[in-house]
């Protein structure tokens, strides 16, 4: 029923080109398209593509990726390294500096919160205590664990932490912050990178083909992030590592440069770029 569907759409349509960006949804379309005669292009956000993405790469005519090992792991030399596309607020982000000497910390679990990094965090509190007076806590965690995370807070030294279930604007948390703890997702890691800011990345372990993990290590190679993987994560080794880094002011303007060398300010354009050379013009 999917592919015809994705036939009638395309028929109706007629479009010069057709994207997919992965998920079961982007397969009938796809194939749809390329058996009307219309070319076909794919990007994968993230740096092991998902199995939409790696089945369509046999046969679209063009191939944009966020990550380089994407390409190869698609078997497409040819793969145009683009990056994600991200919002230009990211791009635009000024830096909101803490009052005196406190650091900003920021630790944010995606829409959802994350109950590993809430428990982590609310147990790597007792371990930071003799940061209290340094140091200035932002902590988004969902709606559901809301309450319980912040009764860890008020228990704490850092019962002046501002805990809430979302964040939003979230660039301009991300901007205030020095350091953030957070997921690995593709557009966490863009948006980080468009910011410049140090991270430690404590990636999803279930996810698809360990993913978040792949994408945490290339912002860590570059020198942007620390990884904990959720088997190495404690609230002890949490707590050592953020207390290291915000330790070294020098690290953490390292760190944030390096991510920033990883942002892609240009992508929409590149995809764009991409898509303008396969468009049928007839």
């Amino acid at each position: 029923m999917g592919f015809a569907q994705a036939w009638v759409v395309v028929g109706r349509h007629r479009p010069n080109v057709v994207l997919g960006v992965g998920g079961y949804a982007s397969g009938p379309v796809l194939l749809a398209a390329r058996m009307q005669g219309i070319p076909t292009a794919i990007h994968e956000q993230n740096a092991f593509p998902g199995l939409a993405n790696r089945t369509l790469a046999k046969f679209v005519k063009a191939v944009a990726v966020a990550f380089p090992d994407a390409g190869s792991r698609m078997k497409r030399a040819d793969a145009v390294v683009t990056g994600n596309p991200i919002r230009k607020e990211f791009f635009e982000a000024s830096r909101h500096p803490a009052p005196g000497t406190r650091h900003r910390l920021l630790i944010f679990g995606g829409s959802q919160g994350s109950h590993v990094l809430n428990e982590a965090m609310s147990g790597a509190l007792l371990f930071l205590a003799r940061l209290k007076d340094r140091l200035t806590i932002v902590h988004q965690t969902g709606a559901k664990e809301l309450d319980q995370v912040r009764q860890a807070y008020r228990t704490s030294a850092f019962a002046d932490a501002r805990v809430v279930p979302y964040l939003d604007p979230i660039v301009d948390e991300i901007a205030a912050a020095d350091v953030v703890v957070s997921r690995a997702g593709a557009m966490t890691i863009g948006e980080l990178a468009a910011v410049g800011r140090a991270a430690i990345l404590i990636p999803f372990a279930a996810a698809t083909n360990n993913h978040q993990e792949l994408n945490a290590r290339v912002v860590e190679k570059a020198g942007g992030a620390v990884v904990i993987t959720e088997s190495q994560l404690t609230p002890e080794k949490l707590a050592m590592t953020i207390s290291e880094i915000l330790s070294d002011a020098a690290r953490v303007a390292r760190m944030g440069a390096a991510a920033r060398s990883l942002a892609a300010p240009e992508a929409t354009k590149k995809i764009v770029d991409l898509l303008d050379k396969i468009e049928r013009t007839e």
